[in-house]
């Protein structure tokens, strides 16, 4: 039974969040210790401050959950986020009453802060940079909760942060082959026991994600293969060997290229953040029809295994332990990267004392959206890495980003949304190997693919490129651009003086995105701008 004084709200369907009471603890969502369920003893010890008890979660517990130990004479109100984001979480005090929510919906209106306001400083921040996404929400009135963050006495400390999991002189040489096969093995089984819908990219972490499935005897009752008209967004012929290797029906769904319901995106647009996971609404709609039909529990992805595994091509791989890497090394880095191995040491040299690069905000933005974005208050993940070799914080930074996947969206809706590769235990891992190590023979993700190569078909192992659906975005955008361009141009974000008008007109062009592309910048102004709609609409009307 819940403490008097105390409601609880859950939405209901078939991703209802799971709430598990003890004591004065309440647990929303779902927890694990090591493959397990919660077990009853989480909760038994008598804890002084909230510090210990968070401490403790962090190191004994993983997966996608807010924990919430409700106030009494000993101590105050305390919220903990887990460290993998899977949940949002704010709070904020009406009336006497505090309450704490991980989505706002309609009916929750009369109950928001007074004083509740968009807050452009924050706005500017995502729109210069959109890792800010995944920290503070864009209202003044809410205190946000961070992934791996502790709320406690009106005071906001980030207990879990990435930097933990680094050493700077880490010794080279460990196999870390057994620990990342387990590791995979283990943030994948916890669906094993679910009618589970995977959609099989023909990538190699989304076919890391079916293997480690089937291997954990797990049921996949749907396979999806989405693709695009043109040759880089085409990869069904490694989704089919994917498919046959595990003996699974594949359905093969081509991507229709139409112009984008701005009022599709809008209807997701007024909750704590931009709709940018359901930016590909008719994506979205098709994979929780498909999960309806199928009576699917669960839908699984690839989704983070290019952060955690590493993917990108640069030479901060060998700043982090430069001077410790080996000439092969170099050599296979340098082929790799299509360079020469002074030019990849020089670089190397430059970033490992140089400190990182800023984040290049988009050419369109104003001198008071600069302003406005500096004042914004830096990630929580970003902060305090002077410790940390520039590969690993490209990691860090890419992690953070990431985190977007968990955003609002119908599929995640109609069936529980998971993306096992950034589950807390795979991301503490990947951290901790060298960025040198998890590109093994100077390969992207190369320790993966040699980990799981027994998993893996042929044809995707020896896969070098990479599927690409930026052209079928392109033209979706190109197509939309009658109403884009009004939109953005006669839109709040130019009102508040965050755009320039010209520098957008011709990013707003079909010239130019067929020869510079920059959809990101786009996309993210276009669902940013619905969303402060959405927000002022809800207000006013409140």
């Amino acid at each position: 039974m819940i403490a008097d004084g105390v409601d609880v709200f859950v939405q209901p369907g078939p991703a209802q969040c799971a709430v598990f009471v003890q004591g004065p603890d309440l647990l929303f969502g779902e927890i694990r210790v090591g493959g397990s369920d919660l077990p009853d003893s989480l909760f038994d010890h008598t804890w002084e401050s909230p510090l210990p008890q968070a401490r403790s979660m962090m190191r004994r517990a993983w997966g996608g959950y807010v924990h919430v130990r409700l106030a009494d004479q000993a101590r105050p109100l305390s919220i903990f986020r887990s460290p993998s984001g899977d949940m949002a979480a704010v709070t904020w005090r009406r009336d006497a009453v505090d309450l704490v929510a991980s989505t706002l919906p309609d009916w929750l209106t009369p109950a928001l802060p007074e004083d509740l306001a968009i807050d452009w400083r924050q706005v500017a921040g995502v729109l210069s940079n959109p890792t800010q996404h995944t920290a503070a929400v864009c209202l003044r009135g809410l205190q946000s909760i961070s992934p791996g963050g502790l709320w406690a006495e009106g005071v906001h400390h980030q207990v879990w942060t990435p930097t933990e999991f680094i050493e700077k002189d880490r010794p080279r040489g460990v196999d870390w082959a057994p620990e990342l096969l387990a590791t995979v093995d283990q943030v994948v089984r916890v669906s094993s026991h679910s009618r589970a819908l995977i959609e099989i990219s023909g990538g190699l972490d989304s076919t890391i994600v079916v293997g480690a499935l089937a291997a954990c005897g797990g049921e996949i009752t749907c396979g999806l293969n989405y693709y695009g008209g043109e040759r880089q967004g085409d990869e069904r012929p490694y989704a089919r060997a994917v498919a046959h290797r595990w003996g699974l029906d594949l359905t093969e769904v081509q991507k229709p290229l139409q112009p984008l319901d701005l009022d599709a995106l809008a209807e997701l647009s007024s909750d704590l953040r931009p709709a940018l996971n359901s930016f590909d609404h008719v994506h979205d709609d098709h994979v929780a029809a498909v999960c309806q039909a199928y009576d699917v529990e669960v839908i699984l992805t690839g989704q983070g295994g290019d952060n955690v595994f590493f993917q990108t091509p640069t030479p901060l791989i060998a700043a982090d332990h430069l001077g410790r890497v080996s000439v092969s090394e170099l050599l296979n880095l340098a082929r790799w990267q299509g360079r020469s191995i002074w030019g990849l040491v020089g670089e190397a040299s430059r970033a490992r004392w140089g400190g990182p690069t800023a984040v290049r905000a988009p050419p369109f933005l104003t001198a008071r959206a600069h302003e406005l974005a500096v004042q914004a208050p830096v990630h929580p993940w970003l902060c305090d890495l002077e410790h940390v070799g520039p590969a690993k914080y490209l990691q860090i930074a890419s992690l953070a980003n990431a985190l977007i996947v968990h955003g609002r969206s119908r599929r995640g809706q109609a069936a529980r949304l998971r993306h096992p590769l950034l589950a807390q235990p795979l991301v503490e891992l990947c951290l901790a190997i060298p960025a040198v190590d998890l590109t093994l023979g100077g390969i992207d993700r190369g320790l993966a693919r040699q980990v799981f190569a027994h998993r893996i078909p042929e044809q995707v192992a020896r896969r070098r490129t990479k599927g690409r659906l930026s052209a079928h975005y392109g033209q979706t955008i190109a197509l939309s651009l009658p109403d884009i361009v009004p939109l953005l141009l006669e839109g709040r974000l130019a009102a508040m003086g965050l755009l320039q008008a010209e520098p957008l007109k011709d990013r707003l062009s079909v010239e130019h995105l067929i020869w510079h592309g920059g959809y990101g910048d786009i996309v993210n102004l276009i669902m940013t701008e619905l969303w402060v709609r959405a927000w002022e609409r809800r207000m006013a009307s409140s």
